[in-house]
């Protein structure tokens, strides 16, 4: 049985550094959303960012986790305008 199970991604190409940038959902002791990228898109580096320790999950290019929800996307806003983001 595999510990740790990958699913939902989101891929985006930064037109800036031709950079492939991924984000997706890790499974097994709760549900975290790590990083990672490329420059061709084939092979992938997921860095150490060091912003999220999650037991039992030894990876360190966590940037979001839940313990009861999945199915996270990432939406890239080209703009990067806070006026664009949702009001609640």
């Amino acid at each position: 049985m595999a510990k740790n199970q990958v699913g939902y991604c989101s891929v985006f190409r930064d037109p800036a550094s031709g950079r492939y940038q991924l984000w997706y959902q890790l499974y097994g002791g709760g549900c975290v959303v790590c990083y990672a990228e490329s420059a061709d898109g084939l092979a992938w580096t997921k860095p150490d960012l060091g912003l999220i320790e999650k037991k039992g999950i030894p990876e360190r290019n966590i940037v979001l986790t839940s313990e009861d929800h999945y199915g996270a996307s990432v939406v890239v806003d080209p703009a990067g305008d806070a006026a664009s983001e949702p009001s609640e």
